[in-house]
């Protein structure tokens, strides 16, 4: 469609999107968020790196993927395409009674 591709943004996406093993690989040796399994040994110099990651990480996705979505011709209030939520949420209504997706034992 004659989009334009800027093969950094790509780069980019694409080395945060790696970073994410090591950086969830990382978080069982550090001190912080009890969410995680932890090793008996953990590093301190590990828990800088992972800090210093951690609050920049999620928001470089977010930027990329709004970067991507205007690339693509997106834009506007929650992308036009798919404001309408009944658009990409299923009709739970629709759903048999004994189904699990509606909370039932099959």
């Amino acid at each position: 469609m004659g989009h334009k591709r800027i093969h950094y943004i790509d780069w980019l996406r694409v080395l945060a999107v790696l970073l994410l093993f090591p950086f969830h690989t990382w978080r069982v040796y550090n001190f912080d968020d009890p969410f995680y399994v932890k090793s008996a040994q953990t590093s301190m110099a590990l828990n800088y790196v992972i800090d210093f990651i951690d609050r920049w990480h999620m928001p470089l996705l977010f930027v990329l993927a709004g970067i991507g979505g205007t690339l693509a011709g997106l834009s506007g209030y929650f992308f036009p395409q798919i404001r309408n939520a009944e658009t990409i949420l299923p009709d739970y209504d629709a759903l048999p009674a004994e189904s699990p997706v509606a909370g039932q034992p099959a």
